[in-house]
């Protein structure tokens, strides 16, 4: 139908474009012989191109001036239509005897010559228009189904080809039940939209396949944190229940309740470190770092937008970290590296974090001390906390070489 469609504009601009060449023939011969006949000077045979037919015709009727091959007597135009047809524009019709028959154009023009009007015809057969325009229409009835064949084989091979890339990978994408289980979608070997689309796809499924492993690994360390401190306070409760004498049974319910305190921290830092990745109950307010680091004797406010709890645990989780690493002294600053930039710094004199573990110490129960006993180390949670307040807040967590010797762990964040 489209292919239809084009095929009648086509030749319908052509048919217009060729009227239209031969209305501008007409005019500028017509605009030639009324300048004649305005000035007085019309000439017993006017002045056509090849084709054209021309008269000079009076207020009466009668033919003044007639061009090579046209009638002297007959009109072009019969004189009840001179008038109408001077007031608009070429019109396609039949006239009354020209040099060629069949259907002309004709353009009629008025003169006013003292007093009285005459009207210059000039009239244009357009039989080989028509001769060019039924070639066309013949050559396009012929080609067009030729052409509708060519594209409906052309599209029926693309979109064959495009529907059997679709359909490998919605079969292969059925047998993906775990993305963590290796199945990916395979790649066509075209470098188009629908490669472009596996190409994606498979980075997702490698996405979720990481997280997957992540929560795996996250359950069983906690499993491992969980079990040991309940292990310990189940065999203390049962010592105790099973021992007579008063102190030692003070004793075990004493390390219980110790086990547990660590069991309880452990559980608030996993709520906490839950609330900081989601951000959903963050409050956004401006918080002054400087009342949160005293210790950094401060000259000048360092306002951020965020929750104020948070990084002041953030904080005391990086205070608390350096105090146990460090040899003797620990030092807390406030510092503007850049505009718009607010950086806690805590230094320490210990040993410091060796640089391939600068990164892994951010995660979820890393310890690099691997001390798991109780009152040694800690839940190995701080640090993960902190680093996912920085984000929460927009800001960052690093670890350098500290000028006292040991770490220096480097919290950014924007500045209000």
């Amino acid at each position: 139908m489209f292919l239809a469609a084009g095929s009648l504009l086509l030749l319908h601009g052509f048919a217009s474009s060729r009227v239209h060449a031969v209305d501008l023939v007409n005019r500028s011969a017509a605009d030639n012989i009324a300048a004649l006949v305005a000035a007085g000077a019309t000439p017993p045979t006017l002045p056509v191109e090849a084709g054209q037919a021309a008269q000079v015709i009076d207020a009466q009727g009668a033919v003044v001036a007639v061009s090579p091959g046209t009638s002297r007597t007959l009109p072009l135009v019969a004189d009840p239509a001179l008038a109408a047809q001077a007031g608009g524009g070429p019109r396609s019709e039949m006239v009354n005897e020209t040099a060629s028959t069949g259907l002309n154009r004709v353009l009629v023009r008025a003169v006013d010559r003292g007093g009285s009007t005459d009207y210059v015809v000039v009239a244009e057969s357009l039989r080989d228009e028509r001769a060019t325009l039924h070639s066309l229409s013949r050559y396009v009835v012929i080609a067009a189904p030729v052409l509708l064949v060519l594209v409906a084989g052309a599209l029926w091979l693309l979109l064959g080809r495009a529907l059997g890339a679709v359909a490998s990978l919605s079969r292969t994408a059925e047998e993906v039940t775990h993305p963590a289980g290796g199945v990916r979608l395979p790649l066509p070997g075209s470098h188009d939209e629908i490669r472009a689309l596996a190409v994606t796809l498979n980075a997702m499924l490698d996405r979720l396949a990481a997280a997957s492993a992540r929560e795996q690994q996250f359950v069983a360390d906690v499993a491992h944190e969980l079990r040991s401190p309940l292990a310990a306070a189940r065999t203390q409760l049962e010592v105790a229940q099973a021992e007579s004498d008063e102190t030692e049974r003070s004793e075990l319910l004493a390390g219980a309740l110790q086990d547990t305190d660590r069991l309880v921290a452990l559980v608030d830092d996993l709520l906490t470190l839950a609330r900081m990745e989601s951000d959903s109950q963050l409050v956004t307010a401006p918080v002054d770092l400087a009342e949160l680091v005293p210790a950094a004797a401060a000259r000048e406010p360092y306002v951020v937008l965020g929750d104020r709890r948070a990084l002041s645990r953030a904080i005391d989780n990086l205070t608390a970290n350096a105090h146990r690493h460090a040899a003797s002294q620990v030092k807390v600053s406030l510092a503007r590296p850049a505009p718009g930039t607010i950086e806690v710094r805590v230094d320490d004199d210990g040993p410091g974090v060796p640089v391939e573990d600068r990164q892994r110490i951010f995660e979820r129960f890393v310890r690099l001390d691997d001390a798991r006993a109780r009152g040694e180390g800690g839940s190995g949670l701080g640090l993960a906390i902190a680093r996912a307040t920085a984000q929460a807040h927009g800001g960052s967590l690093r670890v350098d070489d500290s000028p006292l010797g040991g770490a220096r762990f480097v919290l950014a964040l924007p500045a209000s």
